[in-house]
């Protein structure tokens, strides 16, 4: 586990994780994801995301959610 002072993220890294078990973490955290998942052939990273990713984030989907709803686009 590492810290990257200059982006404020903190990462771990894991090695042999199968994509099996991947695909578990996936669905185990869905409903909670504050951490961001890499995997690439068999190497797994983890990655704590910064409070403004998630103004960022919730910025964003309110925009889309107000385009689609002036288009009468469904966002789902």
């Amino acid at each position: 586990m590492f810290w990257d002072a200059k982006l404020g993220e903190q990462k771990i890294r894991l090695k042999e994780v199968s994509w099996q078990q991947f695909q578990q973490l996936l669905v185990e955290l869905r409903l909670e994801r504050t951490t961001r998942l890499t995997y690439y052939r068999k190497r797994l990273e983890l990655t704590t995301l910064k409070p403004e990713h998630h103004r960022l984030a919730h910025l964003i989907e309110s925009l889309v959610l107000v385009l689609a709803d002036e288009r009468s686009l469904s966002a789902q």
